[in-house]
């Protein structure tokens, strides 16, 4: 590709996702996108987001509101309503991440629009499938994620890491509890459950993250109350409270996580991260924390929680290590943005060249 990047081709940029937003849904990548246009607008780019419907919104109707100072448009199917928004936003660009992105992404092509596709995970199947010669540009969110799309997909797959802003999350602890974030036996849940249930004499804070039925969040809560130790919460916006009680924080995945979020919003406070190693956990960890093999025995979760949590000299210098890796400088949330905005701009830039 040729071009020189001119950020000022860039003045509008839709932001779609099959999935639901905020306030609707939050998750990480909901998140991913706010903070992004946090930074676009502090720029003077005009951000909007397309994404799934609102709970009792009618299958016909696209819902339009504001939040976090930007435009979001709901719809029951936002690919089948992607060019209407075109018309009435014209983007110089659309970043798809977030769920099934395959009949997004040519939507917006169909509609003229150049499209990113911003790969959050590596669930590469129907629905998020792309082959070689696409003509979008691809990124991923983790080293891990990159790689993972140019082997399975055979396609250049640029890395961002998506924007976490680590001074928000900074607080005092009184290091008293354990802290786990999920819902879901893709997250580690048993491996969570069985710690708590190892360490009667530790307490444990649970706190829902993935949507789940009220059967199993009874079971959950009934497992929970059983052991004594686990106080269970459903799903918060704010999760300052829970790190300013937090010694350490479990991140047992199972699921090939790319960069949750969880991992730098502890670290930032100096909350070391004792995580699976799988997929993009070791790069999110880096050396503020340990790492146990996703198919480790019950005995080494037990092993390394017990040194991260009784070993004061372990602790502290796990603590300034994470502290450190959160608040890096090629992390920071200015570099991050800038470099996305680079790659599309000069990705929109040779798109018109070429057209």
């Amino acid at each position: 590709m040729s071009g020189t990047p001119d950020e000022k081709n860039i003045k509008r940029i839709i932001f779609a996702t099959e999935l639901g937003y905020m306030p609707y849904r939050v998750a990480g990548a909901q998140n991913a996108m706010h903070e992004l246009n946090l930074e676009l607008m502090a720029r003077g780019i005009e951000p909007v987001i397309l994404c799934g419907a609102i709970p009792g919104q009618p299958d016909d109707k696209v819902m339009r509101e504001e939040y976090g100072g930007y435009t979001v448009y709901h719809a029951k199917q936002p690919h089948i309503v992607a060019e209407l928004v075109v018309q009435q936003f014209r983007p110089d660009a659309a970043v798809v991440q977030g769920g099934a992105m395959t009949a997004l992404s040519h939507a917006f092509h169909r509609a003229g629009v150049p499209t990113v596709v911003n790969f959050l995970d590596c669930e590469f199947k129907d629905g998020n499938l792309f082959a070689p010669g696409s003509p979008f540009l691809f990124v991923g969110n983790a080293p891990f994620v990159a790689r993972r799309a140019e082997v399975m997909l055979g396609i250049e797959c640029h890395m961002v890491q998506s924007i976490i802003r680590p001074d928000d999350f900074v607080t005092d602890t009184v290091r008293s509890h354990a802290l786990f974030i999920g819902s879901s036996p893709l997250k580690g849940i048993e491996i969570a459950f069985r710690i708590a249930e190892s360490r009667p004499d530790i307490p444990f804070l649970f706190v829902e993250s993935w949507p789940i039925g009220d059967d199993i969040r009874n079971i959950y809560m009934s497992r929970a109350a059983a052991a004594g130790n686990i106080e269970w919460s459903r799903p918060v916006a704010d999760m300052l409270p829970f790190y300013a009680k937090a010694r350490l924080t479990l991140v047992p995945s199972i699921w090939n996580d790319s960069a949750p979020r969880v991992v730098a919003e502890s670290q930032a406070s100096g909350i070391p991260v004792l995580a699976t190693d799988i997929a993009g956990l070791p790069y999110m960890v880096g050396p503020g924390g340990r790492l146990v093999d996703v198919d480790a025995p019950h005995a080494d979760w037990l092993e390394a929680f017990d040194a991260m949590w009784n070993d004061e000299q372990e602790y502290a210098q796990l603590s300034e290590l994470a502290r450190q890796h959160a608040h890096r400088a090629e992390v920071a949330p200015g570099r991050l943005a800038e470099r996305f905005l680079a790659l599309v701009t000069k990705y929109v830039t040779d798109e018109r060249q070429e057209a």
